[in-house]
């Protein structure tokens, strides 16, 4: 059992490419994680304006960004799921 007859075409290969770094999110934790991020950007702008005050800054929580990504399945199917980003 080979892969002698494997013929990849680049477009076979290419959306391989795009989804380097990106791991499937469980779409019922997706509304949650938004909320997160969006408190999380608004303790960095508030630590922009404590910076310029010279105050000490709030602890900002480390969190991975998420995004929705079109793919198409095995069986050709094209469906959208969530994806945390990771650089590994």
């Amino acid at each position: 059992m080979g892969l002698s007859k494997l013929n990849l075409q680049t477009e076979d290969v290419t959306p391989l490419f795009g989804l380097l770094g990106k791991f499937p999110f469980p779409a019922d934790e997706v509304e949650g994680h938004l909320a997160k991020l969006k408190a999380r950007d608004a303790t960095v702008e508030k630590n922009k304006k404590l910076k310029s005050q010279k105050k000490p800054e709030e602890p900002v929580p480390v969190l991975d960004n998420i995004e929705q990504v079109t793919k198409k399945t095995i069986e050709g199917d094209i469906v959208q799921e969530w994806v945390t980003i990771k650089n590994p």
